[in-house]
Parts: C-alpha cells; structure tokens; sequence
C-alpha cells in the first residue's frame, strides 16, 4: 500500500484542476512534448493520468505506471485497456 492510497481521490481532484498543476505544470510540459507519434512513452508515476491522458494527443502509445494501488485503479477506470 502506498501513502498516496489513501488520498488518492483528492490528489487526482486537485491535479485535474488546481492552479500548479492545471495552470502551469501540465501546460508547460505539453509544450515540451512536441510529436511523439509513433514512440511508446512511460509516465512513471503517472498518478491519476492527467499527462496519460494528453499523450496519445500526441501520437503516442502510453504505459502507465504509479505505486499506489488506487490511483492505478483510477487510470484503469478512466481509460480502461486503451
């Protein structure tokens, strides 16, 4: 069991739409990205998914991992086997 178990639920809320995250870390590292088509791409640590979930946006197949049993169960529910 991870400690971010335990919170996951409010961790994922907040990554979606807290200003840090929403506002400034997730867009500057999309604008990094550039065209992945083609590649496979890890985001270790992946928590609820938010870049899991840009990255194919960018033509790539993502695997994604994090040590916290629930958030992984939160990606599964959101993308499920894609």
């Amino acid at each position: 069991m991870s400690d971010y178990d335990a919170f996951a639920r409010e961790y994922a809320a907040h990554a979606s739409t807290g200003l840090h995250n929403a506002g400034y870390e997730r867009p500057a590292m999309q604008a990094l990205l550039g065209n992945l088509r083609g590649l496979r791409v890890l985001d270790a640590g992946c928590a609820a998914g938010e870049h899991s979930a840009h990255l194919p946006e960018c033509g790539a197949e993502v695997i994604a991992i994090d040590r916290s049993a629930a958030m992984i169960a939160m990606v599964r529910a959101r993308f499920g086997d894609r």
